[in-house]
């Protein structure tokens, strides 16, 4: 196995804590947005100010490591939608054949979204 399918795997394995990340920091961003009269809809009807969202939204961003919200800032910010395409088939724990099969790319595209995810998640201080 190379260092490239290894790499596909873990982040596969650890998909649902990864968009999890990305989730609080698409909260914490968009704080500044809100529903008319400042508050936020949310499931049930409740109404939860902005401010209060931001808040629990930092507070989940403290219980992920450090490299986890680095990973999530990085996949965010995926450089071209084939390549955000690929991030989401790994998250949902996908990869190798089946990612490529989802994906429909071939071999050389996906060598290509390979070096791409080793060189995020080495900048990210992870040693694969």
């Amino acid at each position: 196995m190379t260092d490239a399918e290894f790499c596909e795997r873990v982040i596969a394995m650890f998909g649902n804590l990864i968009r999890d990340a990305m989730d609080a920091l698409a909260e914490v961003e968009h704080s500044g947005v809100a529903a008319p009269g400042g508050d936020v809809r949310v499931q049930g009807g409740v109404h939860v100010p902005v401010e209060e969202r931001a808040l629990l939204a930092t507070e989940r961003m403290r219980t992920f490591p450090p490299r986890v919200i680095t990973l999530a800032r990085s996949f965010r910010d995926a450089p071209d939608s084939k390549t955000r395409s690929y991030v989401t088939a790994l998250l949902e724990g996908k990869s190798g054949p089946a990612l490529r099969q989802q994906m429909k790319i071939g071999d050389t595209v996906h060598a290509r979204m390979q070096k791409w995810l080793l060189t995020v998640v080495r900048r990210a201080g992870i040693v694969i």
